[in-house]
């Protein structure tokens, strides 16, 4: 059995995944770069100021995932679309993928074991992104 909890403090999802939880405005953005509609869940998250790039300074993001079995890190990275990235997989490879990230925790790396509440490191706006938020994404 799989267990998705929020990531972070803040408790306000402001985007599902798919057509219909897809914020209308943004269909065409997504067309653009090859998406039909949003993929994920997006989280609000605290920060300490209004800035667009914080510099480190939003929460910090949590695994928020007790999966069938383990959790191993298979992708610790940045691409233009997404920004700083996590990947990970379980033993019946269900993936689950964080983004947006400003700062990915340095004990994080390809291979490691997750455990539920551990720091994946700080919210952020990296990437093809509209404001500091997480976004997360399971993929059964």
């Amino acid at each position: 059995m799989i267990k998705i909890y929020r990531p972070c403090r803040t408790n306000l999802i402001c985007q599902t995944y798919g057509v219909t939880g897809t914020i209308p405005s943004m269909i065409p953005f997504y067309n653009k770069i090859g998406l039909k509609a949003h993929t994920g869940f997006d989280f609000t998250v605290a920060c300490k100021d209004n800035q667009v790039r914080h510099g480190g300074q939003c929460e910090q993001l949590y695994a928020n995932v007790i999966g069938s079995g383990d959790l191993t890190v298979t992708y610790v990275a940045r691409t233009e679309e997404s920004g700083y990235g996590i990947i990970a997989i379980d033993e019946m490879w269900n993936k689950f993928l964080w983004w947006h990230f400003d700062i990915i925790d340095p004990l994080i790396y390809v291979g490691k074991k997750l455990k539920l509440g551990d720091v994946l490191g700080v919210a952020g706006n990296t990437g093809m992104s509209f404001g500091s938020h997480c976004h997360f994404e399971y993929h059964p």
